[in-house]
This record gives structure tokens, sequence and C-alpha cells, in this order.
């Protein structure tokens, strides 16, 4: 359902649909910002998954989130006659808000017709030849009319707000690590959503190790998901002042990248959680998906038609530039 620009005194609450990974969900990180900064009268329900979305509740980029496995969320998708409890909750929100890569066959925006609920959900357009995060953005800045989307600048609103405490959590997190308070480090996270796109284990090693030869402390981190590569990775010798660590809360994890002289990774959620925390950010992608997901914030991206082909050099050379050259 589409209509005229939202005006700032149109809403009270808005439930905000984005599911889907942590990349996916990072991905509209801006366009919820420029939501929060340009209509800060509404408050902000996020429908996502409960493990990436309580960082934005944390953050304090939306107010609340629902569970998009929980049964209010789901029960919208009923192909009969939705239930009354669901359509209740729904009809709490004055608008409902989707971003979506495909459009969906699952029957949400059906639910949302039948029960009359004003919302616009953006689909991703391939041929706009933008990342999904600037797309959705610009749509969503139109679709707040003239009054945004004539002076919405992207990069303004690519940081997740991190408060003082998440700081000082990565700080004090660095420091058990063997990290000293001043020291620059760099951290590394190997690991992918499918082993297609990663970079060899092996080349991220090497890279450490020259690293190290330059005087840098590093860890590598690991989500538990990660466990065939957690173990090829402790039967391996870390250079001096290096160390691993998995199965971080995103809030720790945050702080730790955000305090990082650099980031490196592959095709991946904390890759872009590296990027929203404003860590400078280096990231091996395949050709297939470094256009719609190279991420924001200080970000650079090696890519190739397999990800094992990115070369050791190619990857040591833009880390040093990155920094040593700023």
């Amino acid at each position: 359902m589409d209509g005229a620009p939202l005006g700032a005194n149109a809403l009270s609450s808005a439930l905000l649909v984005r599911l889907g990974g942590l990349g996916d969900l990072l991905a509209v990180l801006p366009s919820i910002q420029l939501l929060r900064k340009s209509r800060p009268g509404w408050r902000l329900t996020l429908a996502g998954r409960e493990d990436y979305g309580t960082l934005f509740v944390e953050t304090g980029v939306v107010d609340e989130l629902e569970p998009a496995s929980g049964p209010r969320f789901t029960r919208l998708y009923s192909a009969g006659e939705i239930p009354a409890d669901a359509a209740s909750w729904l009809g709490g929100f004055a608008f409902v808000w989707g971003w979506m890569q495909a459009r969906r066959p699952d029957g949400l925006e059906d639910a949302l017709d039948r029960l009359g609920a004003p919302h616009r959900m953006l689909v991703y357009d391939a041929g706009a030849n933008l990342p999904a995060g600037r797309y959705f953005f610009g749509e969503t800045a139109r679709s707040l009319g003239p009054d945004v989307s004539t002076v919405a600048e992207f990069d303004d609103f690519v940081f997740l707000p991190l408060k003082e405490a998440v700081l000082l959590g990565g700080r004090r997190l660095a420091e058990s690590l063997g990290i000293g308070p001043e020291a620059r480090y760099v951290v590394i996270h190997p690991g992918s959503g499918g082993v297609k796109k990663r970079w060899p284990l092996e080349r991220f090693l090497e890279t450490a190790r020259l690293l190290r030869g330059d005087g840098l402390s590093g860890v590598f981190v690991m989500g538990e998901a990660e466990t065939e590569l957690q173990a090829e990775l402790a039967g391996t010798n870390l250079p001096s002042s290096w160390s691993s660590i998995s199965g971080l809360a995103l809030k720790d994890l945050a702080g730790l990248l955000a305090r990082s002289s650099l980031y490196l990774g592959n095709d991946s959620g904390v890759t872009h959680l590296a990027a929203a925390c404003g860590a400078p950010t280096l990231a091996v992608f395949r050709n297939d998906s470094a256009l719609v997901w190279k991420p924001a914030g200080k970000s650079r991206i090696l890519a190739a038609d397999e990800a094992q082909s990115v070369s050791f050099h190619e990857v040591a050379a833009a880390a040093r530039k990155m920094l040593f050259d700023g």
C-alpha cells in the first residue's frame, strides 16, 4: 500500500520489518536511523531475529523488539482468517514499514492488505546498481517526503550509536586478551555464512604474521556455529600477542570492533557490524555479491569470481595501506 509522503505528525508508532541475518539487518541501519531522526515522535518496534535485533534496542536505534519467530508476528502469515490477538496487536501500530531483498511469497503483504494496515514494503531493485543499504536509504528518504529526501545524506547515518558502556566493555575485553589500553590492534573474522565466501584461513594467518611483524597485536573472532574453523585455528600457532575468542555477545563484539585499528574478514554479518561500529574494514568478496553487499562506513572490499582468487599480496598491501597511510 503506497500513499502520500508520511508527515512528521502522521504516526505515533511504527512496526519495522527486516528479516534475515545480521548483514541484512545492518543494511537497513541507515534507513531506520533516518526514520528516528526525521520523525522523532514515532515509537519504533523492530520485527526481526531476536539474537541480532537486541543490539538495535541496546543502542537505542529502535525502542523495542518483536521476535520474528514469535507467535504474534508469525500468526500474521495465516492463510485463513488471521487470529484476533495477532490482528489486535498489529492494530496498535499506525504504520508498518518493511525492507525486502526480493518480494516474499509468504503472505505477509497479503495479510497487511486484508487487515487494512497502512504499510510500505520496499523491495530491492537490482537494476539500480547500488548497494542494498544505499538503495533502501534513498527509497526510505523519498517515502518520507521532500523535507527529508532533499537533505538526507547516507554517510550521516551509517554508524551504530554505541554507548559509553559498550566502548568501555570493548576496552576491558581487549585488555583481557592481553592488548594494552593504548595498543593498536587488528580483529580478524575468517568465517562466513558459506564456505564459498571464505578466504582461506591460512592466508588470514599469514596476514596476521605479517602485521605482527609490523608491531600490531590482534585477535581472531569466531561465531558459535563455526566449529570447523575453530578446530582448525586451535591447531595453529598464532603469532605472539595474538589470540582467539569465540561466542561473544554482539554488544561485546561491537565494543571490541569499535576500538580496533583494522578489521579483516569475508562477506559476512560480522563484516557489516565492524563497518557499522566505525572500524576501518577490509573484506574479501565474490564478484557476484560485491556490489549489493558492500558494507558502508570506512570500508574497502577486494573481490574476484572466487574468494580464494584474491591473493595474499592484495590483502596484505591493502591492510598496510589502511593501517599506515590512512
